[in-house]
């Protein structure tokens, strides 16, 4: 028997609506043959949840709330409602194979009492500082049609069709000589090197020890978390620096740099000059080639 992909499943689902699904990772079963999932379908990758983000305060808050729900799904092994801390509902289903959890279903982006989240998303912004305004407008594309056992339904579906392709069909190798929460570390911080990530948060996040994470990535990628993370964000920099004019405060803010300063001397340590001189020779070799 032909069986669609996990991918495809996902889309049909959502088609026509304003559901999100996404599908948690906590053993690297996503990525073989057909329960391989994109990125932006493990993550919550919503405009709602990116102005939520916004703000140090709400990025973290939003990382610990999935935090929670992930430790609730893998300690009690049974599907669950519930609130994001901004206010938009959803239901969680925790997929048991071979006596473990091997990945979380989440299907939200709902809202079910219009007035409950609008409470909870005013508590939440006068508390982060995350722009209401903003997130309110956001709130238009969610889905208000399905009620909250209709979701849980979907995500009773998608969790089943899991746990059918993992007995009907044994997943190919993923083709990547990275263990798979390197791999999920390494994609996560290409995607949020603007957020004030650490490894101790994605590590709880991941239900997994920080030393024993910290060790694998050194191992596997020959550079520690943090300086991994920084290699990105001095990548985009260096980008902004000679493609904008944008002022060099606001290019290390954009980066994830706690400040001007710091993301100064860290830059004039790796290159040599300082992000102005750095600026003024790219835009001098740039008018040279030109002429």
């Amino acid at each position: 028997m032909d069986f669609v992909s996990l991918s495809e499943l996902l889309h049909i689902l959502c088609r026509g609506n304003c559901l999100h699904i996404c599908v948690w990772d906590l053993s690297g079963i996503l990525r073989q043959g057909s329960l391989k999932l994109d990125f932006s379908d493990q993550m919550h990758g919503l405009p709602f949840c990116d102005a939520a983000k916004a703000t140090r305060k709400g990025y973290n808050l939003c990382l610990r709330c999935k935090g929670l729900a992930n430790h609730k799904a893998i300690k009690e092994r049974q599907p669950f409602f519930g609130y994001c801390s901004c206010g938009l509902y959803e239901a969680v289903y925790p997929v048991v194979v071979d006596d473990g959890v091997r990945c979380i279903v989440y299907v939200g982006n709902l809202v079910v009492d219009k007035e409950r989240t609008l409470r909870r998303l005013h508590r939440t912004c006068q508390s982060t500082g995350a722009s209401e305004n903003v997130m309110r407008r956001c709130l238009q594309s969610s889905e208000y049609g399905i009620s909250k056992e209709e979701a849980m339904q979907v995500a009773k579906l998608v969790a089943s069709y899991i746990e059918l392709l993992c007995r009907e069909r044994l997943p190919a190798s993923s083709g990547t000589t990275y263990h798979w929460v390197v791999e999920m570390l390494m994609e996560y911080l290409r995607k949020h090197y603007a957020y004030p990530v650490t490894l101790r948060d994605l590590a709880s996040v991941y239900y997994l020890n920080e030393k024993y994470v910290g060790r694998l990535f050194k191992n596997q990628t020959g550079r520690t978390f943090h300086e991994f993370l920084n290699d990105i964000r001095m990548e985009h920099a260096q980008r902004l620096l000679r493609e904008t004019s944008k002022s060099i405060t606001e290019i290390a803010l954009d980066c994830g740099f706690d400040s001007a300063g710091y993301f100064c001397r860290i830059f004039k340590k790796r290159e040599g000059v300082s992000p102005s001189v750095y600026r003024r020779d790219e835009q001098t070799d740039f008018a040279a080639n030109r002429t």
